[in-house]
This record gives C-alpha cells, sequence and structure tokens, in this order.
C-alpha cells in the first residue's frame, strides 16, 4: 500500500491561497446541504502541560482527521491523516502546520468574499502573529486594499510583521487597536489574548468584522472579542 507524504513546504507549492479559498466554500456548501460531517475539536490533556487535539472531517471520497499536539515549553506538531471514504484506506499523511494556516485564512478569505462590501480599501490587522499571515494574504486575494494597518501587543513584532510584508500595498504599524480600527472596512482580530482586544464602539455599522483567535475560552464583557 502506497501512502502519499506531504511536506510543509510541498503543502506552500500545492495549495495556492485562491484555491484555499474556493475549496473552503465548497465544504461549507456541503455542511449546508447535509453532504459533509465536521466534528469539534477535542483534547487529551496531560499533567506534563502537552496536550493531544484532534478534528475530524468527511465530505465527498474523503474523509480524514487533524491532529496535533502541543507544549507551552516546546511547541506545537502538526499532522493531517487522510483516508478513501469508500474503503476505509490510508492515502496521505500531510503535515500541517501551514495547512492549519491556510485552511483558517481561506474561511476568512471566503466569508469576506460574500460579506464584504466591494469597495473596501481599508484593511485592520490586530495581530501579528504566524497566523495572522496567511488571513492577511486571504483577504488580500479577495479585496484591493489602499491601506493595511496592523497593531499588536508587541511593537517590534508588529514592526517585523510589516517589514516582512513590507510589499503589500499601503502597510503601515498603528499607533493603538484604536487606531487601527477607527475608519477601516475590513477589521480582523487574530491573537492569543483571553480578553477582548476590540471594542464595539470602535465598529462601524458598515464594517467587515472577522473575529478569530486562541481556540480556549474567552470572556465576554459586551464587546467585539477575537
Amino acid at each position: 500500500m502506497i501512502v502519499l507524504y506531504l511536506t510543509e513546504q510541498q503543502v506552500r507549492e500545492l495549495l495556492p491561497m485562491g484555491d484555499a479559498i474556493r475549496l473552503v466554500g465548497e465544504g461549507f456548501q456541503a455542511l449546508g446541504r447535509g453532504e459533509a460531517q465536521s466534528h469539534p475539536r477535542r483534547r487529551l490533556i496531560l499533567p506534563t502541560g502537552s496536550v493531544l487535539h484532534s478534528m475530524a472531517g468527511a465530505c465527498g471520497k474523503y474523509f480524514g482527521t487533524k491532529v496535533y499536539a502541543t507544549n507551552p515549553k516546546f511547541g506545537a506538531y502538526f499532522y493531517f491523516l487522510l483516508y478513501d471514504a469508500a474503503t476505509a484506506k490510508p492515502l496521505a499523511m500531510i503535515e500541517a502546520n501551514w495547512l492549519g494556516q491556510i485552511r483558517t485564512g481561506a474561511a476568512t478569505g471566503f466569508a469576506t468574499d460574500r460579506l464584504a462590501r466591494k469597495s473596501a480599501l481599508v484593511l485592520a490587522v490586530i495581530g501579528s502573529g504566524f497566523q495572522a499571515r496567511s488571513q492577511m494574504e486571504a483577504l488580500l486575494a479577495v479585496r484591493n486594499f489602499d491601506e493595511v494597518r496592523v497593531w499588536s501587543r508587541s511593537k517590534e513584532k508588529c514592526e517585523m510583521f510589516v517589514t516582512d510584508n513590507s510589499a503589500v500595498r499601503g502597510i503601515r504599524v498603528a499607533e493603538s487597536a484604536e487606531a487601527c480600527r477607527r475608519g477601516a472596512d475590513v477589521v480582523v482580530t487574530m491573537t492569543s489574548a483571553r480578553e477582548p482586544v476590540l471594542k464595539a464602539e470602535w465598529v462601524s455599522e458598515k464594517a467587515h468584522v472577522i473575529g478569530a483567535g486562541t481556540a480556549h475560552r474567552l470572556r465576554f464583557r459586551g464587546t467585539c472579542a477575537d
């Protein structure tokens, strides 16, 4: 039996963001028609602080699960296991760090393409980690922004984010979360914060807001939480 193995670099090369947005959209539509399944994330928590996470799904001819192990001191390790729906035979094992980033960004891209105004010109990105990069990439794939503002709690990381993405038109560091948001047409929050980073009064009626971030439980206090 031959099982395909794909590395992170191969995932980057074989799955461009535009294709991912289209495929994620097809997946959502299949779920809506009852033709796909998606299981919520489950966790196995150890006393050492290590955690095993798993998320299973099925659509059409395939089913599989994303599994990843995390430890706050030693990092995270991601894999996706793909199987044939008709025979249950294993088809592929895929390194899934970048795959997860693409998929998360693609969901944002699909939602923004369907819901945000076509005339949106200003993007606000709150957060400057690895997931924020794919969020911005997906948003740039569906809208032509003249200005991209970025803010995070770490000024150093925020400046590095802007420098690394200097080719993006109009990208700059915002002075504060509020300054980042004010007047923006599209806002995305992608942080590990456990407290809200976006206040309701900062959001105008016409703004499109993508709230994403930590998978841990957050406390809501009348504001828009990431």
